[in-house]
């Protein structure tokens, strides 16, 4: 928060030792656009602007009247990256401390400005939290989901194939709730990590445990070993398995879940695309109170996607009239799009790539859709034969 308004301040501007970034997200973790009145260099329109931030030294400001100085310095490491830890603090002349308790206070107000209708998403970089993206809210209602389903208030495994709305599903509850969202997949960490993140979450968060079918049964030092193709080798145990980075152990994850449930205020939400792979001792009732599945596309998704894609809103024509004979048009369209494309056979994802690709011409995706279905139908079972080929070889 605090760095956050020094960024907006003209000291921050006039620093001479800053840090200079095309990406708002560098070093803080905000995306573009979250800061409208940032100072920077706007140059042209078509091309990122420039964020200056006061990096590595001692600065001075007046704030209220009194002296303040803002000190930004890199924490000593091996690396010389500017991503490492760093620490950063703000001090006064004078005994009294109101001052600079006055300045948090804006800060935080200014923060909570910034924030107000967002969906702050975390996710993990080693065993520390760190903001990735400021997202605007998704209300539920762009979720295709059955509505009971919506309307139940628990913590949730969403399984099914990629692309077919989990973590959609999951920013919303975050955004419905007003809730940071903290997403963690468990493929890159081992026990140790896990049990750090998840004693640094906040007392109220959602927590995403992406793809948890990636924990191990074994202990966590029982990592794979590759020694050529076709050759797995296991440390002390002989278990066959084409991963080499089952690093989280079951018990770690489920020693964590318990802690977390235990927590009033935060929800726990888990993905996997193989549920078939988990443990029952994982999703068992106290652990998973709800499971829900994630379906490819019906011809009812289709449609419904079909029309939030094309038709218009209020604005976007000078008469409600011709906006209601829009709406009839596109929604007759929707179902001759949905009855060209086979049921259960593709992601909300792949079919929502195709509706943008025609944004402008709802009439050229129902011409073109049966092609798009030809060509994908027909990549896919090149990739089942070249990995079956794989397979055959090894």
């Amino acid at each position: 928060m605090l760095i956050i308004w020094v960024s907006s301040q003209g000291f921050s501007y006039e620093a001479c030792s800053s840090l200079a970034s095309t990406d708002i997200t560098s070093p803080w973790g905000w995306r573009n656009g979250v800061y409208n009145d940032l100072r920077s260099d706007s140059g042209s329109k078509k091309k990122k602007p420039l964020y200056y931030v006061p990096w590595n030294g001692r600065f001075f400001f007046w704030y209220n009247g009194h002296l303040l100085v803002f000190r930004r310095v890199a924490q000593a490491k091996e690396t010389r990256s500017i991503t490492q830890q760093e620490e950063v603090s703000v001090s006064c002349f004078g005994r009294s401390p109101k001052v600079l308790k006055g300045l948090f206070s804006e800060c935080r107000s200014q923060y909570l400005k910034l924030v107000q209708n967002k969906t702050s998403v975390f996710e993990h970089q080693g065993d520390r939290w760190k903001r990735s993206m400021v997202r605007d809210i998704r209300p539920i209602s762009t979720v295709f989901l059955d509505e009971k389903v919506k309307g139940e208030r628990r913590g949730y495994l969403l399984y099914g194939p990629p692309g077919t709305g989990k973590s959609s599903l999951s920013l919303s509850v975050a955004g419905h709730f007003d809730l940071d969202i903290y997403i963690l997949s468990l493929s890159s960490i081992d026990d140790d990590c896990l049990r750090t993140l998840f004693a640094e979450l906040p007392q109220q968060c959602i927590i995403l445990l992406e793809d948890i079918d990636a924990a191990s049964p074994t202990r966590s030092q029982d990592t794979l070993v590759m020694k050529d193709p076709g050759q797995i080798v296991t440390g002390s145990h002989n278990k066959q398995t084409m991963s080499t980075q089952a690093r989280v152990s079951l018990s770690a994850l489920l020693n964590v879940i318990d802690g977390v449930a235990s927590q009033e205020g935060r929800l726990l939400i888990m993905t996997t695309n193989h549920i078939e792979r988990l443990d029952d001792a994982l999703i068992r009732p106290g652990r998973v109170d709800m499971k829900l599945e994630f379906r490819l596309a019906d011809k009812e998704m289709i449609t419904q996607l079909f029309c939030v894609v094309f038709k218009r809103s209020e604005g976007d024509v000078p008469h409600l009239g011709k906006q209601l004979d829009d709406d009839k048009i596109v929604e007759r369209m929707a179902k001759e799009f949905a009855d060209k494309v086979p049921q259960l056979e593709f992601s909300l994802a792949e079919v929502l790539s195709l509706l943008l690709a025609h944004k402008q011409s709802p009439g050229q995706a129902v011409n073109g859709v049966k092609a798009w279905v030809t060509r994908i139908m027909e990549e896919r079972k090149k990739a089942r034969n070249k990995e079956e080929g794989v397979i055959s070889l090894c």
